[in-house]
């Protein structure tokens, strides 16, 4: 990951199926209600509803209830229950539709279910149920089967319409109310983990996610190494070619960085013209590797400030977890100590971190007895810390 947020799943998109759960669910136990209520009225006499009504609505409260109970400890079937819990009411409709012809308004209940037809399965679905609702009940009339007015029925089917019309205005404006939800979020996500000059993580975002690298590499027992860039004489750009050209450069190095790792490397910029980079899976050698790598890919960037083009260098220290760097922190703080020694040792080189067996890696690599700068002692370098300029 080359500094840049791998986009996660969107909040808004999973508030909104979390409504459209709580929604199927409010369907269920209105629909089991109300079918209770109406076997219920028919039982004490209040109304007539045919046998064949009457048991549809037990069957009916039956699915409903077992609905409503698995969409509550089975949230992950949500979309499957929704179907049911639309099937089931729809269901329920169509026999009511041809065994209670004495309810003239029974026609009332197609409405209802299709505004929820869309709210539960969206605009495709509530589409398709109002086009099959439409063709079933011009049928029926025309067979003979259900009694409709010649004024009634054009009535009904553009009743469906407008209520199709409606709800799909609804669902368009809802998606696009929650992409521009979604959209801020990932803003204030990408601003809150980023930085917003040259767009690489920023050190909060780079610690939480060292930790997250150590913490698998520790499981998988594998090394993981650490790179800290610091760009020589970073003052003198600002003040040859100010603050704007100290950006312009930070922003050309930390892209020729960038480009320069693997996939799955952090980069960030930690503070000032300080860049870091985490190298997963990466023993010392290629630690080492890939840090004169960056140091000739940052040399080799010469970015263009006002016209000028620039000759840009870049200080390298490096570690490699092990005991004495256990953590993001401990690995950042000699990766640190290690890029003081580049710097005093003549910048626009890479240093190790000082232990056993990594000096000597760094000589045989550069071929030198006796190569400057790899001696000096931890208290010694942090003597000359504040002597060191960038």
């Amino acid at each position: 990951m080359k500094g840049r947020m791998i986009p996660q799943a969107s909040v808004a998109s999973a508030e909104h199926d979390e409504f459209k759960r709580m929604f199927s669910l409010l369907v269920a136990l209105v629909t089991a209600a109300f079918t209770a209520l109406f076997d219920l009225s028919a039982v004490f006499g209040l109304f007539w509803l045919s046998p064949v009504i009457f048991t549809a609505n037990l069957v009916s409260m039956s699915v409903s209830i077992a609905t409503a109970t698995l969409l509550h400890v089975r949230p992950q079937w949500s979309k499957a229950l929704a179907w049911v819990a639309a099937g089931n009411a729809y269901l329920l409709f169509l026999i009511a539709l041809y065994t209670m012809p004495g309810d003239e308004l029974r026609y009332v209940w197609f409405f209802t279910h299709a505004g929820s037809t869309f709210l539960l399965l969206g605009s495709r679905a509530g589409w398709a149920t109002l086009a099959v609702t439409a063709t079933i009940v011009v049928a029926s009339r025309i067979a003979g089967l259900v009694v409709l007015s010649d004024n009634a029925l054009p009535t009904f089917c553009f009743g469906l319409v407008a209520i199709g019309a409606l709800y799909q205005c609804y669902n368009v404006r809802t998606a696009a109310f929650l992409r521009r939800i979604e959209l801020g979020r990932n803003q204030l996500e990408y601003a809150a983990s980023h930085d917003g000059l040259t767009g690489l993580l920023n050190r909060p975002a780079f610690m939480d996610r060292g930790c997250e690298v150590l913490s698998a590499a520790e499981s998988a027992m594998q090394p993981v190494s650490l790179l800290f860039i610091d760009v020589d004489r970073f003052k003198t750009i600002n003040d040859r070619h100010g603050h704007k050209g100290g950006d312009d450069t930070l922003v050309a190095v930390a892209s020729a960085i960038a480009s320069a790792v693997r996939a799955d490397d952090v980069v960030a910029r930690i503070g000032g013209e300080e860049i870091v980079v985490l190298l997963p899976d990466t023993d010392a050698a290629d630690a080492f590797a890939m840090a004169e790598h960056l140091r000739g890919t940052v040399e080799a960037a010469r970015p263009v400030v006002a016209g000028h083009v620039l000759s840009v260098t870049a200080s390298i220290g490096w570690a490699t977890n092990g005991p004495s760097a256990y953590s993001i922190e401990a690995l950042l703080a000699e990766a640190d100590e290690a890029m003081y020694r580049a710097k005093q040792s003549g910048r626009n080189r890479v240093e190790p971190r000082l232990a056993a067996g990594l000096v000597e890696l760094v000589r045989r690599s550069r071929g030198l007895s006796d190569a400057p700068g790899l001696q000096p002692a931890d208290d010694e370098v942090r003597d000359h810390r504040t002597a060191v300029s960038s």
